[in-house]
């Protein structure tokens, strides 16, 4: 197995890899001491994942069958890389801000591949990323750590910040439909309540740190993105992630309305009203939008406004559909009428949210409806 590090090529056995991992899965007391192993070992894994040796999704060789020498060292590199990703879970549940850094560092060093010339975010460590911190026993992240997921994860990369809409959404439904297992017990239920704010809570925070992109100029550029798909790569078939994402949203938004004016009054108007047609094509030019959307069929989801705007509204509406610590409701009431609403298609489908809020009187002695007055002033006069 060849190895590349530093600029320098290494020939480095299997045996011998294999023997390094074993020795660094073994957990340490010490939190630095710990915490440095974790990074060793995800300095390993990344290597192992760029010279091929390790693949994602998870590939099993059948040139000599299962039993192969390459299928069971595929096997035992998998089996260590979850061992590794639940340990820095654990302890990103703790909140220690290195592990968190560390996991990361994992997620950018273990990307799916969809070709060979193009790999994206692993949505799956990303959700398990996301479990760790909203099972933190806190109600609200610190600080620090707010600061730390904004600047150095969230914001800087719109593949990441796509995704994470995703992995979101997916998790806010399944806090939605979980019922807890309290068999009729006022305890265990209340239990599973105060469980279910403190994960929406977790949630929105880390909702609230994604921006929507305002044009397709915000999409462009290669530093946009962890893993900048290469010139050449085609998005021919649609992933899972995009056919879920289009699958679960039965309404369009602004683009794609536009699209889906009727063809005949556009025919019609160019042989009897001339001067017209010319007036309406500045306000719809309708070839432009056509080229645009031929254009996004080659663009991968995350490169779309349209899908990116899809997906935020899906994750907002999921996560407000929880029950919220009041503090927290508060900053969503707050947050959506000027960040949300104005860049949503149908920002309607956010009436009911307004409408409990202003309704509900067992809240701050009133001051959630009084905050939820904005938006449902903004519904009403600039939403149809």
């Amino acid at each position: 197995m060849t190895m590349s590090k530093e600029g320098q090529t290494q020939q480095i056995k299997p045996a011998e890899v294999a023997k390094q991992i074993k020795r660094l899965l073994k957990e340490l007391s010490e939190p630095r001491a710990d915490v440095a192993r974790l990074d060793e070992l995800r300095r390993i894994f990344t290597r192992l994942n760029d010279v091929g040796e390790l693949t994602f999704p998870k590939t099993t060789t059948t040139k000599s069958g299962s039993g192969s020498v390459a299928a069971k060292w595929s096997t035992f590199l998998h089996k260590s890389h979850d061992t590794m990703v639940s340990q820095l879970c654990e302890r990103v549940k703790l909140g220690r801000h290195a592990s968190i850094r560390c996991l990361w560092g994992v997620i950018a060093g273990s990307p799916k591949g969809l070709s060979s010339s193009y790999r994206y975010v692993n949505a799956e460590l990303l959700e398990k990323w996301m479990c760790a911190m909203t099972s933190q026993e806190s109600t609200e992240m610190d600080k620090g750590m707010t600061n730390m997921v904004d600047n150095e994860l969230l914001r800087p990369y719109r593949d990441i910040q796509y995704y994470s809409l995703g992995v979101i959404t997916k998790l806010a439904t399944s806090v939605y439909n979980d019922d807890g297992d309290s068999d009729g017990d006022d305890d265990d239920e209340k239990s599973n309540n105060e469980s279910k704010t403190r994960v929406a809570g977790k949630l929105l925070e880390l909702l609230m740190m994604i921006p929507v992109p305002r044009s397709e100029e915000d999409l462009e550029g290669s530093h946009q993105f962890l893993f900048p798909p290469p010139s050449d790569a085609v998005p021919a078939e649609k992933s899972d992630d995009d056919e879920e994402s289009e699958d679960d949203d039965d309404d369009s938004d602004s683009d794609s309305d536009d699209d889906s004016d009727d063809d005949s009054d556009d025919s019609s108007s160019d042989n009897e009203n001339p001067e017209k047609n010319e007036a309406s094509a500045s306000i719809r030019p309708k070839k432009r939008q056509k080229t645009k959307k031929a254009d996004n069929n080659n663009k991968f989801a995350f490169q779309q406004i349209r899908m990116f705007k899809r997906e935020f509204k899906k994750a907002w509406l999921a996560v407000l559909r929880l029950p919220l610590p009041v503090t927290l409701l508060k900053k969503a009431l707050n947050f959506l009428p000027q960040n949300v609403l104005n860049y949503v298609a149908q920002p309607l489908r956010f009436a009911d949210f307004f409408m409990e809020a202003y309704s509900d009187n067992n809240n701050s002695g009133g001051i959630i409806g009084v905050l939820a007055l904005e938006g449902l002033f903004l519904l009403i006069t600039k939403c149809k």
